[in-house]
């Protein structure tokens, strides 16, 4: 249950951000999967690479997707980024996500970071959240 299942765990947490004006109220319509080349509007989301794992029982099927979540800003000092960082918190960190084929069964935020890029101007808040699926019956 993967590869499919990945995609649409990924899937259902762009559409919780781009949904979440709390959100978008902060970085507009700029939450990508692949950032656009030569993209230089700040702030934005950056969806990671999901590392996903069985999580399988006797009787049923099921995944955790650790899904890493960057968040980019420009402006001076980590407000901004904390700010962003936030509203994915609220949006995403044990609330409830419609998955295309799956059952949710808990999303929750495993940690959180922010730092300075070394280009000296970037600021980086990375949060990996954990999402337990089973797949539907």
């Amino acid at each position: 249950m993967t590869g499919d299942a990945t995609s649409a765990v990924q899937a259902a947490v762009y559409t919780a951000l781009t949904g979440a004006s709390a959100v978008t109220d902060l970085v507009g319509n700029r939450i990508y999967d692949h950032v656009p080349q030569g993209s230089d509007t700040f702030p934005y989301i950056e969806l990671g690479d999901p590392l996903t794992e069985p999580w399988d029982g006797s009787n049923m099927l099921g995944q955790v997707e650790n899904l890493t979540i960057h968040v980019w800003s420009r402006q001076m000092g980590r407000k901004q980024t904390a700010a962003v960082l936030a509203a994915i918190h609220a949006t995403l960190h044990r609330q409830a996500l419609t998955i295309t084929g799956q059952t949710h069964v808990l999303t929750v935020k495993r940690y959180q970071t922010i730092m300075a890029d070394a280009d000296g101007e970037t600021w980086h808040g990375v949060a990996r959240y954990e999402i337990t699926t089973q797949a539907t019956a």
